[in-house]
């Protein structure tokens, strides 16, 4: 049997040069065409939740990563509360748990079209919409598994990277691998890594 290939749960774009932000917000998978694997059928059961004219923005699922989630949150702020012409449709899916798309309608003021092209055209560009946010949440995410972590694996981690580990001191070193008090590394690789 065929491993299932998730399509649109989290898309980069490419971004044409001589389009502006409603072009690309129009080049969006309508979510009456959206199949998340060859597996499923189309459209989401788009008419009996009245979503047919709904575009699919972005997506994530159960085995996403910090990014992917961080990029989902962004986009969801950034287009606000439009008064139901932005939903996020979430439902169970057989492969990975659930899924979470992100909706924005086609009739939706051209204002809130435009946000959604220039989310389409910021990640043509660059992977993250927030930087600071992904930091905050990398750190936060690799301080935690630190934390949980015994500290035999703690001190094995140190000794494999310590290249990569900073300590300010003797005693700093034996409190963060006994007590886990903070992660002494590269952050984005260990969170995203585990």
């Amino acid at each position: 049997m065929a491993k299932p290939q998730f399509k649109g749960v989290y898309t980069v774009y490419k971004k044409e040069r001589n389009m502006d932000y409603l072009d690309h917000f129009d080049e969006l998978q309508a979510c009456k065409d959206y199949q998340p694997t060859q597996f499923d059928v189309k459209g989401l059961n788009c008419v009996e939740h009245e979503i047919c004219n709904f575009k699919v923005l972005l997506g994530r699922n159960r085995d996403s990563s910090i990014l992917e989630n961080c990029n989902f949150e962004v986009a969801l702020e950034t287009l606000g509360d439009n008064s139901g012409d932005v939903q996020v449709y979430r439902f169970g899916h057989w492969a990975c748990g659930w899924l979470e798309v992100l909706l924005v309608s086609d009739k939706g003021s051209e204002e809130l079209r435009t946000k959604a092209g220039e989310i389409v055209c910021s990640l043509a560009d660059y992977p993250i919409l927030d930087e600071d946010r992904y930091h905050e949440k990398c750190a936060n995410a690799a301080n935690e598994l630190w934390e949980n972590m015994s500290p035999e694996h703690r001190l094995e981690y140190t000794r494999e990277n310590r290249d990569t580990c900073e300590f300010t001191g003797f005693k700093d070193l034996l409190s963060c691998v006994r007590k886990g008090d903070y992660f002494p590394g590269d952050s984005f690789e260990f969170a995203e890594v585990f």
